[in-house]
C-alpha cells in the first residue's frame, strides 16, 4: 500500500498538539498504519501479487475521527473502487465503494450486487445504496460489550498506547482484525467482478524471453495478469509463461506489450486459451 499526496486536504499540515483530539489522531494513525503494513504483506502473495487484484492506495483522512480510506482503479473501469473504515467506540463501519459500471449481471442472471454483498462472510449482511456513480456496500458491526470494537476494548487499547506500550497484544490483534476485514472484502469483491467480466474477455498465453509484470498491462483494455511463471529450458535459457486476460485480440495484445517496452523479438508467441481449459 502507498499513500496519495493530498496537500490541499482540510487541515493538512496540522500537527498533534497534545490535545485530546491530537492523542486520538495519533492513536488511530498508529493503528491504521499497522493495519496497512499487514495488508501490504498480504499483497505479495497469490493473485494480488500478480496484479489480478488491484492494489489499494491510501487517501489521507481526519484520523481523529476514526476514518480511513483507500482506493485504486479496477481494470477497464474509469471510476475508482475503494474501501473505507469508520472506527468509533462501540461501532465499526466497513464500506466498499464500487463503480456502477462494474456491477453488471453475469450470464447466469444473478445480480452482481448480491454476490458482492456477500463478500465479507458469505451472507448478504450489508446495506447497499447508490452514491452518484458508485455503489456503497456498508457493513455495520455494533459492539456494545467487550468485543474488539467495544468501548471497553478500545479504551484499554488507547490507554496502553498512550503509555507507550505499542506492542501490546490488544493493539496488535486489533490491527490484525482490521487488516483481515479490509483484505477479505476487497479481494473477494474483486474476484467477483473479475469472474463476471465474461463479455468479450479473452485469456491469452504469452511466451516471452523476459518477464511480463502487471504495470506493463496498464492501458490494455481490461488487462489483467492472471498468472505468470518462469521456465528453465534444457539449453540453459529461460522463458516466461504469462496468462493475460483482456478485452482485446491477439494483434492488439502483442502491440500493447511492444509499446509498453517489451522488444518484439522477446515475444515468442501469443495464443488464445480456452476458458474451460484455463479454469
Amino acid at each position: 500500500m502507498s499513500e496519495k499526496s493530498l496537500s490541499d486536504a482540510p487541515f493538512a499540515g496540522c500537527e498533534p498538539d497534545g490535545s485530546p483530539e491530537g492523542v486520538l489522531g495519533e492513536f488511530y494513525d498508529f493503528l491504521f498504519s499497522g493495519m496497512e503494513r499487514i495488508i501490504r504483506r498480504h499483497q505479495t502473495f497469490g493473485g494480488w501479487s500478480l496484479g489480478s487484484i488491484p492494489d489499494l492506495v491510501r487517501v489521507p483522512t481526519q484520523a481523529e475521527l476514526g476514518l480511513w480510506y483507500a482506493e485504486w482503479k479496477i481494470p477497464g473501469i474509469a471510476v475508482n473502487g475503494g474501501v473505507g473504515l469508520l472506527l468509533v467506540a462501540g461501532e465499526l463501519r466497513l464500506g466498499l465503494y464500487l463503480p456502477v459500471e462494474s456491477l453488471h449481471s453475469g450470464d447466469d442472471g444473478i445480480p452482481t450486487e448480491r454476490l458482492v454483498s456477500e463478500a465479507y462472510d458469505g451472507k448478504p449482511s450489508c446495506q447497499v445504496r447508490r452514491q452518484a456513480d458508485r455503489v456503497l456496500f456498508d457493513w455495520i458491526l455494533s459492539d456494545s460489550g467487550t468485543g474488539p470494537f467495544g468501548i471497553e476494548s478500545l479504551s484499554i487499547a488507547l490507554r496502553v498506547f498512550h503509555r507507550g506500550a505499542v506492542s501490546d497484544p490488544r493493539i496488535l490483534l486489533l490491527m490484525q482484525r482490521l487488516a483481515y476485514m479490509v483484505t477479505t472484502v476487497w479481494v473477494n469483491s474483486m474476484r467477483v467482478l473479475l469472474s463476471r467480466q465474461t463479455r468479450d474477455m479473452n485469456t491469452w498465453l504469452v511466451r516471452t524471453s523476459i518477464p511480463v509484470t502487471p504495470d506493463l498491462l496498464i492501458g490494455l483494455r481490461s488487462g489483467v495478469l492472471v498468472y505468470s511463471d518462469r521456465m528453465a529450458l534444457l539449453s540453459g535459457e529461460e522463458e516466461y509463461l504469462s496468462y493475460i486476460r483482456a478485452q482485446e485480440n491477439e494483434e492488439r495484445v502483442v502491440a500493447h506489450l511492444v509499446s509498453a517496452g517489451i522488444p518484439a523479438e522477446a515475444i515468442l508467441s501469443c495464443s488464445l486459451v480456452q476458458d474451460e481449459v484455463f479454469a
